[in-house]
């Protein structure tokens, strides 16, 4: 989808999953299993805390759809600047 995509995963600490980048715009993102229930999608403590902190948006994906929706959001966001 012409994203650069880090895996940010193993840095832990309630360190989102990926920074994904797109024409200059630079998002956190947070990967859960949509076909988990959702009791078993929740924020660990440490995520928790590293969202409350955190001073942006942080995206939680838990699907395809919702991959192909953050996208199309970060062209909308690039088209305005």
């Amino acid at each position: 989808m012409g994203c650069t995509v880090w895996d940010t995963f193993q840095l832990g600490n309630g360190a989102p999953d990926l920074v994904v980048a797109l024409f200059g715009i630079n998002d956190l993102v947070e990967v859960k299993d949509g076909a988990k229930p959702p009791s078993e999608r929740k924020l660990t403590p440490d995520e928790v805390k590293f969202h409350e902190a955190w001073n942006s948006k942080i995206w939680i994906i838990k699907n395809i759809d919702e991959v192909i929706f953050h996208v199309a959001d970060m062209r909308k966001r690039w088209e305005r600047m």
